[in-house]
């Protein structure tokens, strides 16, 4: 029975700042952040044929294809406004 109540108990309302603490952390293992970052991207686009720009190029497409798109309704709609 003494030795469960000499054990230290674990309380997270007692930490002053914990996201401080965090990112002191985080700082501290960069180098560990920035490899598990990286092989994590290297194993999605691994196969991809554009490789890790596929990142980039995915989202630009999106948004080209949907400007294309709501400009071409917008102008309709102009023309649908100008003839009533």
């Amino acid at each position: 029975m003494d030795k469960i109540e000499s054990q230290p108990v674990y309380d997270s309302a007692l930490q002053v700042s914990s996201a401080l603490e965090e990112l002191r952390q985080l700082l501290h293992y960069r180098h560990l952040v920035f490899q598990m970052v990286r092989r994590d991207i290297v194993s999605r686009y691994k196969r991809s044929v554009l490789g890790i720009a596929w990142t980039m190029l995915k989202p630009l497409g999106t948004t080209l294809v949907l400007s294309i798109v709501f400009s071409a309704c917008s102008e309709g709609a102009q023309v649908m406004q100008l003839t009533c």
